[in-house]
Formats: structure tokens, sequence, C-alpha cells
């Protein structure tokens, strides 16, 4: 079975989550569990109060996952220990370049931790920051798992180049593009509708993601999506991994970013990003 995720949406547009397992035979009255990014503290904790009492179980959140040090993701870290009294026996993961707050159990790219009933892969992915992690959660072998990317990877898009590179965020991204299809994506934030309506902007062509932003169009809630999807529709992805499995040349694309056909793949990601961070000013 894929891992149980409950996503818990916090502050503007991000998203925390709640990752449980099965309760212990020596503990069934017990939940072990983990979140990710718990970056608005109260909120998250009022949610894991009325999770607990609505199943009538207790919540033992042995870790918590920060994708990356910015405010809006390892922010809550030090009051979330506090709030849950786990200041003693809970690990805070984090990329090791990243230095976020609170960590207490820095990882390296492709350390796996045993977490609960699951296993974890981290996965260092500059780009955003220089030490972002993503992390890989299966149940055991033959499970796609799921894949929390923080600000790497969005359903149809990719972060902001603060601390990265294009040719970074390109290889994040083929990286990523390289777990199994059916791996669920659950991202750090609600950009959907917005990252879409960009795609349209340089794909006017593109069925697919006409299809995709009516389906986004009435959801509050996007995550979440697939690694399969996203090759198909996140053009960020579908230019990181140009030229291989199904994704030809995206003439369209590179002619309206005004690149020739021989740009390399890093080029057209850096182009695409530009362009992101140019198309609400227009």
């Amino acid at each position: 079975m894929p891992p149980t995720v409950y996503p818990i949406p916090i502050l503007e547009d991000n998203y925390c989550y709640l990752v449980t397992s099965p309760p212990p035979p020596s503990a069934p009255s017990s939940t072990p569990c983990f979140l990710v990014d718990p970056a608005e503290p109260a909120k998250v904790h009022a949610y894991l109060e009325s999770f607990a009492a609505e199943r009538g179980t207790t919540l033992n959140v042995t870790h918590i996952l920060t994708t990356h040090h910015h405010w809006d993701h390892a922010g809550g870290n030090e009051l979330m220990l506090s709030l849950l009294g786990l200041s003693l026996n809970c690990a805070v993961v984090g990329g090791a370049p990243d230095s976020c707050a609170a960590c207490t159990r820095p990882v390296t790219d492709g350390q796996v931790l045993p977490l609960n009933s699951y296993s974890c892969q981290a996965l260092i992915t500059p780009g955003h920051t220089r030490g972002h992690a993503c992390y890989h959660v299966t149940s055991g072998p033959g499970d796609a798992g799921a894949v929390f990317t923080g600000d790497c990877l969005f359903v149809g898009g990719c972060g902001k180049l603060f601390e990265g590179t294009a040719a970074d965020m390109c290889g994040s991204l083929a990286r990523l593009a390289a777990l199994p299809g059916a791996c669920e994506v659950f991202c750090g934030h609600e950009y959907t509708r917005g990252n879409y309506a960009f795609a349209a902007s340089v794909e006017p062509g593109n069925g697919r993601l006409r299809e995709r932003a009516e389906w986004a169009a009435g959801r509050d809630r996007t995550v979440p999506s697939t690694v399969a999807e996203e090759l198909r529709s996140n053009v960020f992805v579908r230019c990181a991994v140009r030229g291989g499995g199904e994704v030809g040349g995206l003439e369209e694309l590179v002619g309206r970013l005004g690149l020739g056909g021989g740009c390399t793949n890093e080029e057209l990601v850096g182009a695409c990003r530009n362009a992101k961070d140019n198309f609400k000013k227009r």
C-alpha cells in the first residue's frame, strides 16, 4: 500500500502533510506519523488534535521532514516541537547543505531513513535553494510511493531560482521525472492554476494543458499529481527531459521563447523560468 497522506492547507497557499502508519500491535491506540513542512504550527496542531479525536487514536509524531530553509517551510519547526512536546524524541530532517531551522538529522543525497512503516530516500534537488531536499517515501518493494517536492516541483510548474542555476533545476527536475510514473507528487504550494495559465501562454497548441487547466479550475486543491502526469503536462519537466521517451523537440515552446532548436535542456529550462518570472508583470 502507498503511504497514507493527508494534505493540510496552511498560510496563504502552502501545504503541510501528515503521513500516518498503521498502529503497531504493541500499541494499537497509538498511530505513528510524520509531518512535512509544518510552517503554521498552531493550525497544524489543531488539525492533529481533531484528526486524533475523530479516529480515537493518539498521534505519535516521530519525524518532521523539512524540504528547505525558507521560513514558510522550516519556520515552524521549533514551535511545532514545543506544541507537541516532542523536543527530545522527534527527529527534524533537512538537507545537509541547507541548514534548516531546528534540524537534528541532516541528510545527504540518496540517504535512506526508516520512517515508521515506510522507507524514505532523501533527494538533494538544488535550484530553488542550494540544499533543497525532496523525500521519496515508499511502503516496500514494488510501491511507487509518494514524493514530497517542496518548492522544487509543483503541479504544472517549478520553483524560482533563488540560490541555484537553471542547470541545477534542470537536473533536479529530470531526477524527479525518473521516479516511477505512478509515484504521487505532493508539492509545497497550491500554484497550479497560475502554472497552467503560464504554460498555455508559451504552448497554446498543447491540448493536454487545456484539459489540465479546465480540471484545475474547479478545484481548491490539486494535490496529489503523479510523476507520469507531470511528464505529460508540466512544461518545466518536459523541458528538462526533452528528447527522452515521448518528449520531443517542443518546437512551439522553443520558438515562443526565442531560442533556436539546438538549445540545451538547461537553456530551455532557464528561458522558461525567466519567462514565468515575468509572466504576471506583462
